[in-house]
């Protein structure tokens, strides 16, 4: 089976609704719901109920986005994450992993198509 490499994180992630501060709009978090064992997550300091606010200073608004923020990136490059955790927002760095997936799998990100 011919595969691609394509760069690894190793989260598990869901999106949470929420009102915004003024309870007029919905707001999206993508909420950590585990961290893979020995994966690029799991040597950094990210935590389950992170929120992820941003990757390299561009906003994580839906599980696509996030998606499509990391599958840009090479394996082996940083990745700069905001998270909240605790009230406080923290940075943290990551280097991403590698993982091979099959062929007809792998959409590059300028193909994806955003939710909503």
């Amino acid at each position: 089976m011919i595969s691609k490499s394509v760069p690894y994180l190793g989260l598990e992630w869901e999106i949470r609704m929420r009102r915004s501060l003024d309870g007029e709009d919905l707001e999206v978090d993508v909420v950590v719901k585990k961290v893979i064992p020995n994966s690029p997550a799991s040597k950094s300091d990210i935590r389950v109920d992170d929120v992820i606010h941003s990757v390299d200073g561009s906003a994580v608004t839906m599980h696509d986005t996030l998606n499509r923020l990391i599958k840009a990136k090479k394996p082996g490059s940083v990745a700069m994450l905001i998270v909240a955790r605790g009230g406080k927002k923290l940075n943290i760095r990551v280097t991403l992993g590698e993982r091979q997936i099959p062929l007809n799998r792998y959409h590059p990100p300028e193909t994806m198509k955003a939710e909503g």
